[in-house]
């Protein structure tokens, strides 16, 4: 039989994420991802992965985010050389604070173009390439990042760094890849896929804090990113009504966690609130209250539920902290909404007091917007102006146009008093709000301008 030509690196890239369920590629393009065009352009139409060439690192990485806050499926995001990094750097910095997945995947030389067949152009050496490298360059902002310098380290390398991003607490990965073992012969051990565990509380752990919980007179729920999906949205509900609970928001939350609708639906500051609380339930914030030193009622518990309980790479941590619960957000509070759905009920003393005055203050913000419209002569007041874009929209555009005017008016869109729409509504920039949209039309391009696939435009 004659002898098969010998596959590249870029090949087995491209298989192992086909093998990882990887949906999507986010690019930042460059000469040197010549070997994975030239394999995407074999396979045709035969492969399931999609390939989206971005402006921009910032988007590419963006859009990664944003496709897995809707998925729950971590994605690749290419970002070339050293300068590739440092580009993407901030978006990189924002995924690891919001404790996103993915693997970034940056293409350096090992060689410089000193061997003929792997040369990356005379660019490399004197204009794209710094000492540190991508790995060193990146490694602050990842969770965790590593360079592979043989064929055998990009097999075993991918699917490391695939395994740490996703595992608690989760996080982007950054791998290091050289152009030459993309253009190199592969190293033809596939191992396989490693799916990792989300880490739960011990059962005793959240009974204990259930308990807590169910015993208190007037216990209040902060959170900024409890609620990426309906069902940890529905959570959330379940836990407030059971308790009785306000539920505020963090200034800036990564999604919408609460249904604003929600008669229990916090209005205000929480810092006006915190000296009222005997429990406080922090679900899932980086920083629940400013500044971090406030007084407390004497004897309170503070539970601050997280992946990473007291942020280790946080530079600071200065907030009232008495109980954790570590591990994956998500199935801690569906759990901890079934102990205490599984207790018995009681009518909570603190209801119908969040109730009437957040009534209060609803009416209040109400009579302050309708009375600033009616004296505005020469502008239009933002209330006004949300009120009408909220009110013009479509039914169907809830999902996706309503919820972005809500990311930029969260205060004023509860004025209408309408129900929320079904889910988790997510926050963001435009880069987040491309990876939402494909995320949500199953990784499928649409008209617009800004992001490619291959020949048609995604939305930005």
């Amino acid at each position: 039989m004659p002898d098969e030509k010998a596959r590249n690196g870029a090949a087995m890239l491209l298989d192992l994420f086909e093998a990882d369920g990887v949906d999507c590629v986010f690019a930042s393009p460059i000469a040197v991802m010549a070997p994975i065009w030239e394999e995407l352009a074999l396979r045709g139409n035969s492969l399931r992965l999609k390939y989206f060439r971005c402006r921009h690192e910032l988007l590419a990485v963006s859009a990664a985010q944003g496709y897995y806050q809707v998925t729950g499926r971590p994605q690749v995001a290419f970002l070339p050389t050293n300068l590739g990094v440092q580009n993407g750097s901030m978006a990189l910095r924002t995924a690891f604070q919001d404790h996103v997945p993915m693997v970034a995947v940056s293409v350096d030389s090992m060689t410089w173009g000193e061997d003929p067949a792997m040369d990356p152009g005379p660019e490399w050496p004197s204009l794209l390439s710094h000492i540190a490298g991508p790995a060193r360059s990146g490694e602050s902002v990842v969770k965790w990042a590593k360079e592979a310098r043989t064929p055998s380290d990009l097999v075993h390398e991918w699917r490391r760094a695939l395994y740490v991003a996703k595992s608690v607490p989760r996080g982007p990965t950054l791998l290091e890849l050289p152009f030459d073992l993309l253009m190199g012969e592969a190293f033809e051990v596939q191992p396989p896929s490693l799916p990792s565990a989300g880490l739960v509380a011990p059962g005793e752990e959240l009974r204990a804090i259930a308990d807590l919980l169910a015993a208190a007179e007037n216990p209040v729920i902060t959170t900024e990113f409890a609620g990426r999906t309906a069902e940890q949205q529905r959570a959330l509900v379940t836990i407030a009504e059971r308790l009785g609970a306000p539920v505020y928001e963090f200034i800036m939350p990564t999604f919408h966690n609460f249904p604003r609708s929600h008669p229990l639906s916090a209005r205000g500051s929480f810092e006006e609130v915190i000296g009222e609380a005997d429990v406080i339930l922090v679900a899932g914030s980086n920083a629940p209250w400013h500044p971090p030193l406030q007084s407390l009622k004497p004897g309170a518990a503070v539970i601050h539920m997280a992946e990473d309980p007291l942020r280790p790479r946080a530079p600071y941590w200065g907030y009232a902290t008495t109980h954790t619960l570590a591990g994956d957000i998500g199935r801690n509070l569906i759990a901890l909404a079934e102990a205490l759905s599984a207790g018995p009920a009681r009518e909570a003393p603190s209801r119908k007091h969040w109730q009437a005055r957040f009534a209060e203050q609803r009416k209040a913000i109400t009579a302050a917007a309708d009375k600033a419209a009616a004296e505005a002569s020469e502008k239009v007041p933002a209330a006004e102006l949300f009120r009408a874009l909220h009110a013009a929209l479509p039914e169907g555009c809830h999902r996706r146009r309503r919820d972005r005017l809500a990311d930029h008016a969260v205060h004023a869109l509860p004025l209408r008093g309408e129900a929320d729409p079904a889910g988790a509504r997510l926050a963001g920039g435009a880069g987040h709000l491309a990876g939402h949209g494909l995320g949500r039309e199953g990784g499928e391009a649409r008209p617009a301008g800004g992001l490619h696939h291959r020949r048609r435009r995604v939305a930005l």
